[in-house]
């Protein structure tokens, strides 16, 4: 099992191989300059806010399945 959390939401994401040595289908930015940068040139009112929104969910949906196994 990967000891990365974000696999418990999503698989194969990020710049890591998988454990089954596949690659990634969205490897993803390495800062959030860059994610903003990208957000602002798509034409998105609030960049900073549409990507706390993100994490934010992110976050509540691996609490929610940490939450599933520790049960």
């Amino acid at each position: 099992m990967s000891n990365n959390q974000i696999d418990l939401i999503h698989y194969r994401v990020g710049k890591q191989l998988t454990e089954d040595n596949k690659r990634p289908w969205i490897r993803g930015y390495d800062n959030f300059d860059q994610m903003l940068d990208y957000l602002t040139a798509c034409g998105v009112d609030q960049p900073s806010m549409t990507l706390a929104m993100v994490v934010a969910t992110c976050r509540n949906l691996i609490q929610d399945q940490l939450e599933q196994q520790d049960n």
